[in-house]
């Protein structure tokens, strides 16, 4: 019996210390993925109606095996309003590292100001609820059995409401971008010993994006475009810098997207193709992480949009 609990113990260290390396490597990963310049609304609540449109969208990556398997599972619908020159956009994410499952809704708010005749500028705020849980049988039962000496179940379910805001100066080409994440934030751990609350850790963004017409004087059907896009990420620890584009015509286009850190400048590279038929638009990319553990290294993601009339 002894034994067995030096076992179950040294399962829940290694358990602790995977979630630990996780989340200091991937944790970048967590709101958006390498594609982000089609996942705006995820960074900066005050981008979510730049467009004016209605619009839709559902996303799926998978990456790693087993313990080491990140899934990620979200919907996205935004509501743009002419009378009132702003929107309404909510979304649901279910982010999976090995046993961790984080889930998250978040409403998007935001209002647009003409500032020029060119530009205008953007105000939006958002709301987030997250959940946190450790969903293992294993664990669960093991746990069960360390319960006779009345000590906590180690693995909390965390609970956790935050506050987003953005600002966005925009034109028909060009966008930057302004926001901070974790405004505060409430945490309450339940079975576990300590009932405790941390500090919140402000999160900040900033980016840049444009489209270039290369060719302006061809007829739309032979035009090429250019869409460099930028953000860097600052969450009280760390800098992540993402960077890429996507080149090709109206219907099809090719994009290459990397993210570096200070201590890793190739942390994760993402070819992508994207497709569009109509108002649907398809986005297919390959994630690669070459300095992270080899199960790490390759992923897929899926990424379908659309627009919808009211």
């Amino acid at each position: 019996m002894r034994i067995k609990l030096v076992l179950i113990y040294l399962k829940r260290v290694f358990i602790i210390l995977f979630l630990s390396f996780i989340y200091t490597n991937i944790r970048c990963q967590e709101r958006f993925n390498l594609i982000f310049s089609e996942q705006s609304h995820f960074f900066n609540p005050a981008l979510a109606s730049i467009s004016e449109e209605n619009r839709y969208s559902i996303g799926l990556s998978n990456q790693g095996l087993g313990y080491l398997k990140l899934s990620n599972l979200y919907a996205q619908l935004n509501y743009y309003s002419r009378d009132l020159n702003g929107g309404l956009e909510g979304y649901v994410v279910s982010y999976k590292e090995g046993i961790m499952r984080h889930n998250l809704i978040s409403f998007n708010f935001s209002k647009n100001f003409r500032i020029t005749k060119k530009w205008s500028l953007s105000l939006g705020f958002a709301p987030d609820f997250h959940n946190y849980t450790i969903n293992s049988d294993d664990i669960i039962l093991e746990s069960q059995l360390l319960n006779n000496d009345n000590s906590g179940v180690f693995f909390p379910i965390i609970w956790t409401t935050n506050l987003s805001c953005g600002i966005a100066a925009f034109c028909e080409k060009h966008s930057i971008g302004f926001s901070v994440q974790n405004i505060f934030k409430q945490k309450q751990f339940k079975n576990s010993i300590n009932n405790c609350k941390n500090p919140p850790q402000i999160k900040l963004t900033f980016s840049v994006g444009s489209i270039f017409d290369l060719r302006p004087y061809n007829n739309p059907s032979s035009k090429i475009y250019l869409r460099p896009h930028f953000v860097t990420v600052f969450d009280g620890a760390e800098y992540a810098f993402y960077y890429g584009m996507f080149y090709g015509s109206l219907k099809n286009q090719f994009g290459m997207f990397f993210v570096s850190t200070p201590n890793n400048i190739l942390l994760g590279i993402s070819p992508a193709f994207m497709t569009k038929y109509k108002s649907l638009k398809i986005i297919l990319s390959l994630k690669i992480f070459p300095n992270l553990p080899s199960l790490y290294m390759f992923g897929n993601e899926v990424v379908m949009k659309g627009l919808w009339r009211t």
